[in-house]
């Protein structure tokens, strides 16, 4: 802003315009680090030096079989001592492979090991002995005598016994102890003096019906 500006529009400028000289923002300059490589995807398959076609090439490492047949000629104790049997190549490429795996895929992403050892536990569970095999004596076998020499009924299971209710009233119990609680009229006089009756046979003999029962056989029986 110019001296007549200010001038002119003195009342109406704020205090920042009015007494601070303005100074122009510079743009910040952007440092940047070029790129090693142009085309970063086809770097690694950029050939430098090409060979001839028809150029017999000889492979920089010498086959593992033809080397071992060299070590057994030049050091023969050394293959006696060590490759007398053949070498498995189903182990050794089997090591290979596992050597190139990481951690994560031997424990964690190996399934078929998993399956594979699952199998095995659940045999071993399974497995049963062969017919006709001779189960050795146990301690209780060898050192105790068998108990049906004693008793034939000895490995019979012992009869259940009933549990007394106690919801109910125990007549032998009562009677010992001399309890008349809850003995009505009929109960205790009626009742006792009709058991007597019977059992005294006072009026003769009671026909009873004959319900095919084992117990009123032989009531009648005995009447």
């Amino acid at each position: 802003m110019s001296l007549e500006e200010r001038l002119k529009f003195g009342p109406y400028l704020t205090i920042y315009n009015k007494d601070y000289i303005p100074k122009k923002i510079k743009s910040q300059v952007k440092y940047t680090i070029e790129q090693e490589f142009k085309d970063p995807l086809d770097e690694s398959s950029k050939t430098f030096l090409e060979i001839d076609k028809n150029a017999l090439i000889k492979p920089p490492i010498e086959m593992c079989d033809n080397y071992l047949e060299k070590t057994k000629i030049a050091k023969p104790k050394i293959g006696e001592m060590y490759f007398k049997e053949p070498v498995d190549h189903i182990i050794i490429k089997g090591e290979q492979l596992l050597n190139g795996k990481s951690t994560y895929q031997v424990d964690y992403c190996n399934i078929e090991a998993d399956i594979r050892r699952k199998l095995l536990e659940s045999e071993k569970k399974i497995y049963r002995l062969p017919d006709g095999w001779e189960i050795p004596l146990t301690t209780q076998k060898y050192d105790y005598r068998p108990p049906l020499v004693f008793s034939e009924h000895a490995m019979d299971k012992p009869s259940p016994i009933k549990c007394p209710d106690n919801l109910q009233q125990n007549e032998k119990m009562n009677e010992i102890l001399q309890v008349k609680t809850g003995n009505s009229e009929y109960n205790h006089v009626i009742g006792k003096l009709g058991e007597f009756i019977v059992n005294e046979k006072m009026h003769g003999n009671i026909v009873r019906p004959d319900c095919g029962c084992w117990q009123h056989r032989k009531l009648n029986n005995e009447t």
